[in-house]
């Protein structure tokens, strides 16, 4: 299947920049300017967590239930009556619970020591099974204690059964949490050093990977691989891209993605940020006119802060913003992925995405289509990590990696299999 051509860039006479002293060095005299025509902002919007709740009657059980865990990460209840919402009878049963008889809060606590301070833990969105009884998402991330500090993250279901209060809002009667995957081989995958994060230590700390889970045995033949994605907390952010392939456009994170700013220098340098992963970009067209849509999936740190809302950019972009940034939760999703070592716009991506499609239709699988009729494709940076504080999403490392280890992905959407 053939890729449709990008509109062209207008010309290729960009503004050149004279770098003094450039040609004594080896360099030529003048270089590309490499910075942004527009000024960075802290400028946000604060996305109500309520918004990602179909059901409105969900929101209120998952604020109360995270009010109660940040208090006990912060080894203090700001409202008395606040573990009341977990009591020693609470009937909890979870892979996380440890000892028969640990108390979630009491656990809590005990895991944030053990991770040096660094457990990230809330629920960000729900549905109602009955009428004492919700299912909430959950999203958990710490800080394994080794000398490179791989960072762990966690996601799954809570099944709570409750009783109002009038106390605390509810009172949890039974509370039961399922994994998106094993826990032992979820952790096993995300401990062992990997080779990029040692590298780059001294940079960026390594990265929160979400875990996938690979359908099928490995059949290096074959061309492609084929996971399950659990749902995922996201932020989205399209422009329109007047400039084409050659802009290079989608090679980048649009500046009115970001919330915050992180500072790496200086006295008040950040310390605490979380680094995370899964940088999408999505490319199409619509009326004539190429569009790009970015997904990142929002890091851990987050989810500390979530009380008042999510915050979101809200800053200047370079083009013509189709949908300015918000918060949503991806559905869970099956994917086919093929290794690509080249960038979103490459001229290559085509024949990569030409490939995907053949093979997974020779071996019987069923693209997804979007509402245009197309397949769904989409690109996965394996270079990029997301830098996140509990004010949002406030800078990105890209990776230096030889050519070939990049670990980009150009990936299909899939029917469920």
């Amino acid at each position: 299947m053939e890729e449709e051509e990008m509109q062209e860039m207008l010309g290729d006479d960009e503004e050149k920049v004279e770098v003094y002293g450039a040609k004594f060095f080896g360099g030529a005299a003048e270089k590309e300017l490499f910075v942004d025509d527009f000024e960075s902002t802290k400028e946000y919007t604060l996305q109500p967590l309520s918004t990602l709740f179909p059901d409105p009657t969900v929101y209120p059980i998952a604020a109360s239930l995270n009010l109660a865990i940040n208090s006990a990460l912060a080894d203090e209840f700001t409202n008395n009556n606040t573990s009341a919402v977990y009591t020693p009878g609470t009937d909890w049963k979870s892979p996380l619970s440890g000892v028969e008889g640990t108390t979630l809060l009491g656990r809590v606590r005990e895991f944030n020591g053990f991770s040096r301070n660094t457990l990230k833990v809330g629920y960000y969105s729900g549905e109602r099974l009955g009428d004492d009884k919700v299912s909430l998402n959950f999203q958990l991330g710490f800080n394994y204690p080794s000398f490179w500090s791989p960072r762990i993250i966690i996601t799954g279901k809570s099944i709570v059964t409750y009783t109002p209060s009038n106390d605390c809002g509810v009172k949890v009667v039974s509370q039961e949490d399922v994994l998106d995957m094993d826990l032992t081989a979820c952790i096993q995958d995300q401990i062992l050093p990997k080779f990029w994060d040692l590298y780059h230590l001294n940079m960026a700390p390594p990265a929160e990977v979400r875990p996938v889970v690979k359908v099928g045995g490995v059949n290096p033949f074959k061309g492609y691989e084929v996971y399950e994605s659990p749902e995922a907390l996201v932020v989205q952010h399209e422009v329109w891209d007047d400039l084409g392939r050659e802009g290079k456009t989608a090679s980048s994170l649009p500046q009115g993605m970001f919330s915050t700013n992180i500072k790496t220098v200086g006295p008040k340098k950040d310390l605490d940020y979380v680094t995370g992963s899964g940088v999408e970009v999505e490319i199409g067209r619509e009326g004539g006119r190429g569009w790009i849509k970015w997904e990142v999936e929002v890091g851990s740190a987050v989810m500390s802060n979530l009380a008042e809302g999510l915050k979101v950019g809200d800053g200047v972009v370079g083009g013509a913003v189709k949908s300015g940034s918000k918060a949503r939760v991806r559905e869970a999703r099956v994917y086919a992925s093929r290794a690509f070592q080249g960038d979103p716009q490459d001229r290559g991506v085509g024949k990569v995405r030409e490939e995907l499609f053949e093979r997974c239709r020779r071996d019987g699988l069923k693209a997804k289509v979007g509402e245009d009729g197309r397949p769904k494709f989409f690109y996965r940076y394996g270079t990029a990590k997301t830098c996140w504080v509990e004010d949002g999403l406030g800078m990105v490392v890209w990776e230096w990696r030889l050519k070939g280890f990049r670990g980009h992905e150009v990936c299909m959407e899939l029917e469920g299999t």
